[in-house]
């Protein structure tokens, strides 16, 4: 199912923190998500970890967009992983129903 999502393409992403400036270990991150993917003909995303959404300022998320854009790079795709809660919890709940996970 995986290769057929992917058509066998490599996604590959680079998942900053929107809480604060890039240093340069992130610059580090960019170019190796960003060329790898370059490389193997595939895709990176910008795949923001706002795990607390109602405390992340926009302004870092456009500053790190436009550092992304500055070091010459395009995401295939900016997505955010508040954008998967609800259905991460649906898959939780399911995996718990059919015994497969608990809740310690």
């Amino acid at each position: 199912m995986h290769q057929q999502i992917t058509k066998g393409q490599q996604r590959l992403r680079f998942p900053p923190e929107p809480n604060g400036h890039l240093h340069i270990g992130h610059l580090k991150a960019i170019r190796i998500n960003f060329q790898t993917a370059i490389h193997l003909q595939g895709h990176c995303y910008l795949r923001f970890d706002d795990t607390n959404p109602e405390v992340e300022e926009h302004q870092f998320i456009d500053e790190i967009e436009e550092n992304v854009k500055w070091l010459g790079y395009t995401p295939s795709k900016v997505t955010f992983t508040s954008d998967y809660f609800e259905p991460l919890m649906l898959y939780a709940n399911e995996l718990i129903k059919n015994g497969h996970a608990y809740v310690c």
